[in-house]
């Protein structure tokens, strides 16, 4: 993935948090993004020169009290991070997300 001075401090955060909290879920490039799967995708993160993009494969069934997720699709949901302060912000909510898609996941 390339995205740029701005975005590249993201995308290795993001990959941090991922690998460091969830070592289950493997790590792979999809379509041109980088894609993490357990036996189903779980996120995709697609960058752009202004903002990364996270997609949650199962985002419509995701808590999301705060309507932070963007997307209207019967699935697929996303959050847009423009910088890493808004990664830190979102910290707790994504890592929740990642453990919910997770058990989404696993329940069938």
């Amino acid at each position: 993935l390339r995205g740029g001075p701005k975005i590249n401090p993201i995308i290795k955060e993001i990959r941090q948090i991922v690998n460091n909290n969830f070592p289950e879920i493997e790590e792979l490039i999809s379509c041109c993004a980088l894609c993490y799967k357990s036996n189903k995708y779980i996120l995709g993160i697609n960058c752009t020169k202004d903002y990364v993009r996270l997609d949650f494969f199962n985002g419509a069934k995701l808590e999301d009290s705060n309507n932070l997720l963007r997307g209207v699709g019967s699935k697929l949901r996303h959050i847009k991070l423009r910088n890493v302060k808004e990664l830190d912000n979102n910290m707790t909510r994504i890592v929740k997300w990642i453990k919910e898609s997770i058990a989404i996941n696993n329940k069938k």
